[in-house]
């Protein structure tokens, strides 16, 4: 009888590295990046986005430090992201700012007006309200969203999640945006 090699689970995906970005892998450990005043930016990256949970969290300390963190992974270790999410927001003060987005698979579901809209399945609500209530025990002032999409897009590009972290714009400083950006199928959303 002859045994079948059971394919690895690549760690890395060079294709896609680049100085300043890290990559994220689906079910790997959660990206961070920190980007202090005077560096130049970072992006926090992942792909493959179908059926899966992104969560992207923004993090602005007092003296201007910027974090970005990025979990990608199956609905199935949704526990796992949000054991490490609580581990990694421990440390951070409460007085910080905070800002996370959860990016879930959605479904579509008609209004009272007749009209349709996306939102989030009904198996993914669980999971969603879970990393929600990860990140708001440990940080009561987080705004968190959620952002529900359709697993029916096809296209590599679009199932892309990047996570831009900018340096913090001091004042006298040229007045440019600083403002953290997810590009989600292709379309930058401001934090």
């Amino acid at each position: 009888m002859i045994k079948e090699a059971v394919p690895e689970i690549p760690t890395s995906c060079p294709q896609y590295e680049r100085p300043g970005r890290e990559v994220v892998m689906m079910n790997g450990k959660i990206g961070k990046v920190e980007v202090a005043a005077g560096e130049g930016e970072k992006e926090l990256f992942t792909f493959g986005v179908n059926g899966c949970t992104v969560t992207a969290v923004f993090i602005e300390d007092a003296n201007g430090t910027r974090e970005g963190m990025l979990a990608h992974r199956d609905p199935a270790v949704t526990s796992q992201t949000m054991a490490d999410l609580g581990a990694l927001l421990e440390s951070i003060e409460g007085s910080a700012i905070v800002k996370a987005r959860i990016f879930v698979r959605g479904e579509y579901e008609q209004s009272e007006d007749g009209k349709w809209h996306m939102v989030a399945a009904k198996d993914a609500q669980r999971e969603l309200r879970g990393i929600e209530l990860a990140i708001k025990s440990h940080l009561a002032n987080a705004e968190v969203k959620s952002v529900a999409y359709s697993m029916m897009l096809k296209s590599e590009k679009i199932r892309e999640l990047r996570f831009v972290i900018k340096p913090k714009k001091h004042p006298g400083e040229k007045e440019n945006d600083d403002s953290p950006v997810v590009h989600w199928w292709g379309i930058p959303e401001r934090l």
